[in-house]
């Protein structure tokens, strides 16, 4: 089978979390035979991993990289010699692998502005007030305590979505929603959404992103046990707990 090797770039500020990174590549592509080699080019320089994903396959696996929560770009080789691929965004950067020599292309790199845009302190969540109005807020962080209902970065919350990736049309179950982050990225990737948390205030918000929310403990949901499943039991319900 002919496989082409990708080059996954990690974010700076996870360059520490490499195995986490590989797992959620693996996860996302797992159903295109994804498999992650021990080695690669450039392995001396330590913030990335690599990917094999069948040639015939590489267009479906360009679609999922914009779903990618940890790693910022990802390259594919081009041979400096014999057929050469007509991807554009070509390096100058000429690569020695296995006795070869090759450029880097760059088959995806995130759109940082967008990234930002959906950032907990970017985005506008509704809250209920106590006199069962409505408004808008921006950046909620609970309490204001330090360790207090802080919002997951978007990196986090694709990265927990990829981790139990699922395919399409699955049922998605967040228990502590919070302000929904990770309701917000399993929407983009298809899922129908049910979340819950324990806080009242945070209900009107989790309804407009989307989901089936419930104000419910997470050790208590009123939903009937039979229908919550893991991906791994073969199952349409995937569920994620931080």
């Amino acid at each position: 089978m002919n496989e082409t090797l990708l080059i996954f770039h990690l974010r700076r500020s996870r360059n520490k979390a490499k195995v986490c990174a590989t797992s959620e590549a693996l996860c996302l592509l797992h159903d295109l035979q994804a498999t992650a080699p021990s080695g690669g080019p450039l392995s001396d320089r330590g913030s990335l991993f690599w990917i094999k994903v069948p040639t015939l396959l590489l267009e479906q696996v360009r679609d999922r990289l914009p779903r990618l929560g940890y790693t910022y770009a990802v390259d594919v080789l081009d041979p400096l010699q014999g057929h050469s691929c007509s991807h554009r965004n070509v390096s100058s950067e000429v690569v020695r692998w296995r006795g070869c020599s090759y450029r880097l292309v760059r088959l995806y790199e995130e759109d940082a502005a967008l990234l930002r845009d959906r950032a907990p302190d970017r985005r506008l969540f509704a809250l209920q007030t106590g006199d069962g109005q409505q408004r808008l807020i921006r950046g909620y962080r609970g309490d204001g305590g330090a360790l207090s209902r802080r919002a997951l970065a978007v990196c986090d919350s694709r990265l927990l979505v990829n981790l139990v990736h699922a395919s399409e049309g699955a049922t998605f179950l967040d228990p502590f929603a919070g302000i929904g982050g990770i309701v917000l990225e399993a929407l983009d990737s298809g899922y129908r959404v049910m979340s819950s948390d324990l806080d009242p205030i945070l209900r009107p918000g989790l309804e407009q992103l989307g989901s089936v929310h419930y104000v419910s403990d997470a050790c208590h949901l009123p939903i009937d046990a039979e229908r919550v499943h893991s991906r791994k039991n073969g199952k349409s319900f995937v569920g994620a707990a931080v």
